[in-house]
C-alpha cells in the first residue's frame, strides 16, 4: 500500500509539475507582452515627440507663408487702390481666397460686385499687375464714377482705352475722347 500511495503522490507532483510549466509558459508569454508594451509606450512618447516638433515646424512655416503672400497682398491692393474710384482693394488669402471690394464700410465680395463695380475692379486689378493696355469696358460705370477713375488713371505710364456711353464730368489731360454714332468712346 505504500507504494500505491507513493505512486499515487508521485502521479499528483508530475501532474501538478505539468500544470506548473503551463502556467509558467503563461507567466512567459505575458512578461513578453508586458516588455512588448513598455517598447510601445516608449516608442509612442517618441513619435508624440516628434509629432509635437512636426506640428511646430508646420506652424512656424504657414506663418512664413502668410508674412510672404500678406507683403505681396498688400503691395497689390495699393496699387489697384491707387486707380479704384473710392474704397479699397481687399484680398484675404488664410482661408481660401477671398476678393472684394471695401466701400463705405461694406466689403462686397467680387462675385458680388455690379457690372460698373467690377469693371472698374478689374481695371484697377489690371493695373496693379502691370497690364501694358487697359482696357475698359465702362459702360456699367456711372458718369461720377468714370470720372474719378480717369482722375486716378491719368498720370500712370500705362495706355489706357476707356469704352462707355456715359460722359464724363471732366477729361484729365492725356486722354481724348473719341465719338463714335453720338456714343463716347
Amino acid at each position: 500500500m505504500d507504494i500505491q500511495i507513493m505512486t499515487d503522490h508521485i502521479n499528483s507532483l508530475i501532474s501538478h509539475g505539468t500544470e506548473l510549466r503551463k502556467k509558467e509558459a503563461i507567466f512567459l508569454k505575458l512578461q513578453g507582452i508586458d516588455e512588448e508594451l513598455s517598447s510601445c509606450s516608449i516608442e509612442k512618447s517618441e513619435l508624440e515627440t516628434k509629432q509635437a516638433d512636426l506640428k511646430k515646424d508646420i506652424a512656424d512655416l504657414k506663418d512664413k507663408k502668410r508674412l510672404a503672400i500678406e507683403g505681396t497682398v498688400l503691395k497689390l491692393t495699393g496699387k489697384m487702390n491707387e486707380v479704384l474710384p473710392g474704397g479699397e482693394a481687399v484680398f484675404n488669402v488664410d482661408n481660401g481666397v477671398f476678393i472684394g471690394w471695401k466701400k463705405e464700410g461694406k466689403t462686397i465680395p467680387y462675385e458680388g460686385l455690379s457690372g460698373g463695380q467690377k469693371a472698374a475692379f478689374d481695371a484697377s486689378l489690371a493695373y496693379a499687375l502691370k497690364a501694358n493696355i487697359l482696357a475698359i469696358e465702362a459702360a456699367e460705370i456711372d458718369s461720377e464714377n468714370i470720372t474719378t477713375l480717369l482722375n486716378k488713371i491719368a498720370g500712370h505710364d500705362t495706355q489706357v482705352l476707356v469704352m462707355t456711353c456715359h460722359n464724363p464730368s471732366s477729361v484729365p489731360d492725356g486722354f481724348n475722347i473719341v465719338e463714335a454714332g453720338g456714343v463716347t468712346a
